[in-house]
């Protein structure tokens, strides 16, 4: 699926992003349906490899009852170390499975709603100042509250992108950088020490995805709140992030963690250490948006505004037939059973 334009954070530039849509079904006739994008510098995974990584994984689903999800979980770490992309779009599928087989709404097999809409936030990919300035007012102007800009190419560029932003958009305007591991402590804390003056919101992965005590010591050092994202793929990193006290804030992104089931175990970590969460998007469409919007609506400490709306701001096109309710920068939970989406039928795979 083509973008309406280069994305480009400090690792990549994304013109296109494959997805892959896959579909569980069982004997009873209830099937669900799982999808994942694919951004290879961030996640380690191509098209061709959450392909074949679904594949080899799915021989071990035959027979299983898909409401025991949890072993099933179990099961594919204990088959396949990492792959995360592909156990997320098979747990999505037997989330949705299980949706339409009890006639519900994910986010009610979740525990329940505490939000029926998700606030979104903007993202603004690696551009030229002017650019950055200009499309941040632009979004400002309409609506969007929260601006996330990437930064991590150019100090001196990024130092006067948020500086305009900030004198643009006045005080009230909430203002997010994300590095994308861009940063080593050394390096974050000079350029970084200078952007606090302008009231950053939160400081998203400034230091290398295993530098942990390089966050830490940048946490201790600024004043702005650091949320983890890439140093968070799985549960044990989240409980190694609240044990070193190396973040404020826990980016879950249920792509980048395995799916429905390990967000959650991630979220109550992070809750459990006093944390809260920002739900995030890996440019997911359909069903990978839909799963996000259940998750974020059935957790208390999903108090910021996310982005897992990215992939429908930049592509063209969706996968689904229905439409996502936008309205006052929020899109609305899906009601219907399962994860409430249904997937046009030129994207849907054959069964096997």
């Amino acid at each position: 699926m083509r973008l309406k334009e280069p994305f480009v954070i400090a690792s990549q530039s994304i013109v296109e992003c494959d997805h892959l849509i896959c579909i569980v079904n069982t004997d009873s006739g209830v099937s669900g349906v799982g999808a994942v994008a694919t951004i290879p510098a961030f996640m380690g995974e191509t098209g061709e490899t959450i392909e074949a990584a679904m594949i080899y994984l799915s021989d071990g689903m035959k027979g299983k009852d898909p409401f025991g999800i949890d072993r099933i979980v179990q099961q594919f770490d204990e088959q396949l170390p990492g792959n995360n992309s592909a156990k997320a779009a098979l747990d999505l599928a037997l989330h949705d499975l299980m949706g339409r087989a009890l006639g519900l709404p994910v986010y009610r097999l979740l525990g329940g709603a505490v939000r029926h809409r998700i606030p979104l936030a903007w993202i603004i990919g690696l551009k030229s100042v002017k650019e950055t300035v200009d499309e941040a007012v632009r979004k400002y102007q309409g609506g969007f509250k929260v601006i996330k800009v990437k930064i991590g190419h150019d100090d001196g560029e990024d130092l006067e992108k948020i500086r305009l932003i900030r004198n643009e958009l006045g005080a009230d305007a909430l203002i997010r950088v994300d590095a994308n591991c861009a940063y080593t402590a050394d390096g974050g804390l000079r350029i970084l020490s200078k952007l606090e003056q302008f009231d950053l919101e939160l400081i998203e992965q400034p230091c290398r995805q295993a530098d942990i005590t390089g966050m830490r010591r940048l946490r201790q050092a600024l004043q702005t709140p650091i949320l983890a994202d890439e140093s968070v793929m799985s549960p044990e990193d989240a409980l190694r992030i609240v044990m070193e006290e190396a973040a404020d804030i826990i980016n879950i992104k249920v792509g980048k963690v395995g799916g429905i089931a390990k967000a959650r175990r991630i979220a109550a970590i992070a809750d459990a250490g006093g944390l809260p969460i920002v739900m995030s998007g890996n440019l997911e469409l359909g069903p990978g948006i839909a799963a996000s919007a259940h998750v974020a609506a059935s957790l208390k400490n999903a108090r910021y505004a996310t982005d897992i709306f990215v992939g429908g701001h930049k592509h063209f096109d969706d996968t689904i037939l229905e439409g996502w309710g936008e309205e006052g920068m929020t899109i609305r939970v899906p009601e219907g059973h399962g994860l409430g989406v249904t997937v046009r039928p030129e994207f849907m795979p054959e069964a096997s």
